[in-house]
């Protein structure tokens, strides 16, 4: 047996018993009931939601039994007490948050933490800008329910989603009535919501809808599907005051967010929502930011006022705490509730004394406070306060440090009575330390210094050798490389014709020219027979001395004299071989794919060059091949003499030009076929019957001739709005007139036309468009700002016509004069001035009319001259 058909089976006998029960008994009328019900002082609205509760009706009351009349009754009282107790949420001003007397780290996660500052001048920016300035919260929009509170108050206006997945489904939206009830099961039964927290309604929609259908605990959803919207009066001093329509979901926090935060002078602290029914709420944004659920208790109706005032009392903290800013104190705070909103001391913080400044009496005084003495808890701040919290900056004095040739190097731990071989234990010596000598440098409390020689070797050795001395605070034990103490690595060098040149160390006395070059690589193939050592004086090095040697032989014969040793510093270079084959070279350039000059080689032909330029290119003139040649003649002048050659495009046959041989320093040039050109494109778009690309036909082909192969021109063609791209040299926008291109083939407006030119023929606009900067002190359009204003066509009128008719006329700041209009087709027309006569420019179909700004006028220094008017009027008429 399922244990679905169980409970179908309880339910209907329960429903029976019930039945039976009822008809067994006298009915009490429904009068009788209501009557007794409202003697207690119960309104018919709240007996509504009594039943609801309940799952009953009216109409279930009469079928009650006496006893279970008693327990209603006994019900009902209970809930009309209860419902004295508990005083309205929004009545009630949120209980203040008790301040913990630790200063405690209160900072979020997700704030940014707040770099120390030791300046009272850096202190600007106030705790709680982060609210607004960084743009933190988020303004709940119609429609964004996903995150609607379980202490958001229903009412009127809202819709209520219930989901339920059981035995019975159903998926369905209620709005909440004008009675502040849903009503559900066909239109059949009600169910009282209005004023209760989501929470309270899930709970309720779950208990009376068990009564309608089948599902199990966890198989039913409820939630807001829609909440209301509300008018709500922001004022004060805020950056936007005045009146706004919010989703009801919002805080009050992010109703501030709206009217885009609070000014400089607004309080953080004060700030008042006076609720439409006269209670009065002070919310408090330092709670807000100590905890974030804080003000979810306290809920927005319609017609609610909120009210920021001036800032109040306003002190600086600086230096080592946590939060170095501004704060807005209440007049009952003072340092203990300042440290806490600032999130404590910074580790490095002298926490015996801060140093307050006040200004007091039109003189400015210092007051040092002991954080650990009875006055901190009590001694009360004032306006305009600096509070400054020092860091502590102390040496070490309980350190050691080691510099120099060891493995460790760094800061080791002082203990008293540690001596060096105690700190030997520590050190990782290596190859390079040298321990014969090291210097302890050791600083003195008045400020000298000592330096002490030791001996780390007989240290090692010897614990109780006189070296082994006691350490003190801040030593600083040396230990040098045993480089230190040699000369500078000494160098020698070779250049030239070896395969390596480059600079190498001067291994030992026992180096010779021969390994010098076989450190090198060896001798290059061009080097020559001849080199040259050259060696400075070591005790003068303006004095060099030159010693000629022969490479070739120093490798090559063992023993050889020419194997010299070397000396620190000696710079050898081996010269290359005199007879080095001069370099001769072509060249070819036109139309080659490959054009360049090329080295020159002994019979070459015209038709070896044409191939290491990788052949002719396609617009090749190759019966016109020009050759130039310079003629060399000792002790005579050159002479060019200039040849024409014929050659074949196909370089595989053979002919008189492919075999012309060529000489150095030849010059070639491939000239270009005349009138050689590949096929060239423009795009026409738009209102013609065959838009497309098409292929220029002919040189010097016009505008009106491609409309005529695309077709011609459509009757929605807007010939006003067309437009010619020109790609060819970067021209751009070209401005068009097809009606007079249309009058003559030899009219300016017939366009040659261009590869890649892209022309476009839009459909007909009747549209006129204004904008200007001004527009939007005059309209707004849903409450958004705009600029741009759009009517329609009126012939033959001017843009002062459009202004005035439709744009509200010209504004305070308009630059009447300099009013301009662009055209669809891309042409600009302005106004025109007669002397004290504007002429404005006439507006055709898709024009845009622009309305500029006067320049702001510059203010002149008070000290300069005033203008003498009489006088020159005087000078002028004169």
């Amino acid at each position: 047996m399922s244990r679905t058909y169980i409970v179908k089976s309880l339910l209907v006998g329960m429903l029976f018993l019930f039945s039976w029960s009822a008809q067994a008994q006298v009915p009490l009328s429904n009068a009788e009931m209501l009557e007794a019900f409202k003697s207690k002082g119960i309104s018919e609205s709240e007996l509504n939601a009594f039943l609801d509760e309940k799952g009953l009706e009216y109409t279930d009351l009469q079928e009650l039994s006496p006893e279970e009349y008693l327990q209603l009754d006994q019900e009902l009282n209970a809930f009309i007490a209860k419902k004295t107790e508990e005083p309205e949420m929004e009545s009630t001003p949120p209980a203040p948050i008790q301040k913990k007397e630790k200063i405690v780290e209160t900072i979020p996660k997700s704030e940014p933490v707040v770099e120390p500052s030791t300046d009272p001048s850096f202190i600007e920016k106030r705790y709680g800008d982060q609210l607004f300035k960084n743009n933190k919260l988020n303004l709940f929009e119609q429609g964004e329910m996903k995150s609607v509170p379980g202490t958001y108050k229903v009412n009127v206006g809202d819709e209520v989603r219930v989901s339920i997945y059981g035995f019975s489904r159903l998926e369905k939206v209620y709005p909440v009535q004008a009675d502040g009830s849903i009503i559900y099961n066909n239109d059949n039964r009600k169910v009282f919501v209005a004023g209760l927290s989501v929470n309270e309604v899930r709970n309720k929609i779950e208990k009376v809808f068990r009564n309608v259908y089948v599902f199990n605990k966890g198989e039913i959803t409820v939630d807001i599907a829609s909440a209301r919207l509300i008018n709500l009066n922001i004022y004060g001093e805020i950056n936007s005051p005045g009146g706004y329509s919010i989703s009801a979901v919002n805080s009050p926090v992010n109703a501030l967010l709206a009217a885009q935060g609070v000014k400089e002078n607004g309080s953080y602290r004060n700030i008042t929502l006076l609720k439409g029914t006269g209670n009065t709420i002070n919310i408090d944004l330092y709670d807000y930011l100590a905890d974030p659920s804080a003000l979810q208790s306290v809920s927005l109706s319609d017609n609610d006022v909120l009210h920021v005032p001036l800032v109040g009392k306003l002190v600086k903290l600086y230096g080592a705490v946590k939060r170095p800013l501004q704060f807005e104190l209440k007049e009952s705070e003072g340092l203990i509730d300042l440290f806490n909103y600032a999130g404590g001391f910074q580790p490095n913080a002298n926490d015996e004394v801060i140093q307050i400044t006040r200004y007091e009496n039109a003189a400015q005084k210092i007051i040092d406070v002991r954080v650990n003495a009875p006055e901190f808890r009590s001694f009360k701040l004032q306006d305009g306060d600096q509070i400054n919290v020092r860091s502590i900056e102390s040496e070490l004095t309980n350190a050691i440090s080691v510099e120099g040739a060891i493995n460790n190097p760094g800061m080791f731990e002082f203990n008293p009575g540690m001596k060096l071989s105690d700190l030997l234990k520590q050190l990782v010596l290596n190859s390079a330390s040298r321990t014969d000598i090291v210097l302890l440098n050791r600083f003195n409390a008045d400020g000298s210094s000592a330096l002490i020689k030791l001996n780390l070797d007989r240290v090692m050795v010897n614990a109780g050798d006189s070296d082994n001395i006691e350490l003190q605070p801040n030593d600083k034990l040396l230990i040098w490389n045993k480089r230190r103490f040699s000369d500078d690595r000494a160098t020698m060098s070779i250049s030239g014709a070896v395969r390596l040149p480059g600079t190498y160390p001067f291994a030992n006395d026992g180096v010779k020219l021969s390994d010098i070059i076989l450190y090198s690589g060896g001798l290059r193939r061009d080097a020559g027979d001849v080199g040259m050592i050259f060696r400075k004086d070591p005790l003068n090095e303006n004095t060099i001395q030159y010693i000629k040697v022969n490479p070739e032989k120093a490798i090559l014969e063992v023993g050889a004299e020419e194997d010299i040793a070397l000396m620190p510093y000696d710079s050898v270079v081996v010269l290359e071989a005199r007879n080095i084959q001069q370099y001769f070279t072509v060249s070819i350039d036109g139309e080659v794919r490959n054009p360049g000059s090329f080295q020159y080689g002994e019979g070459m032909t015209l038709k070896d060059l044409v191939i290491l330029a990788n052949g002719f290119s396609l617009s090749a003139q190759t019966d016109q091949i020009e050759v130039n040649r310079t003629i060399i003649e000792n002790n005579k002048a050159t002479e060019i003499k200039v040849a024409t050659v014929s050659m074949n495009t196909n370089l595989a046959a053979n002919d008189n030009g492919s075999e012309y041989v060529l000489q150095p320093f030849d010059k070639i040039y491939v000239r270009t076929v005349p009138q050689f050109e590949l096929p060239k494109v423009v795009e026409l778009q738009g209102e013609v019957k065959y838009p497309g690309i098409y292929v220029i036909e002919k040189r010097n082909e016009r505008l009106m001739d491609l409309i005529k192969r695309a077709g011609g021109l459509t009757n929605e063609a807007f010939l006003n709005g067309a437009s010619l791209e020109r790609k060819d040299g970067e021209i751009g926008q070209i401005i068009m007139n097809i009606q007079e291109a249309q009058k003559s083939p030899k009219s300016k407006y017939n366009y040659i036309l261009k590869p890649g030119d892209e022309i476009f023929i839009p459909k007909q606009e009747d549209i006129v468009t204004i904008k200007s900067n001004t527009l939007n002190q005059r309209f707004r359009i849903d409450g958004v700002s705009t600029n741009t204003l759009s009517i329609g066509y009126f012939p033959g009128k001017s843009a002062r016509y459009y202004v005035n008719e439709f744009g509200g006329g010209f504004g305070e700041n308009s630059d009447r004069a300099n009013v301009y209009v662009e055209h669809a087709n891309g042409e600009i027309a302005r106004t025109k001035n007669f002397l004290l006569f504007n002429k404005y420019p006439k507006v055709r179909k898709g024009s845009i009319i622009f309305i500029p700004e006067k320049a702001p006028v510059e203010e002149k220094d008070s000290d300069d001259e005033k203008t003498d008017w009489t006088k020159l009027l005087q000078d002028s008429v004169a």
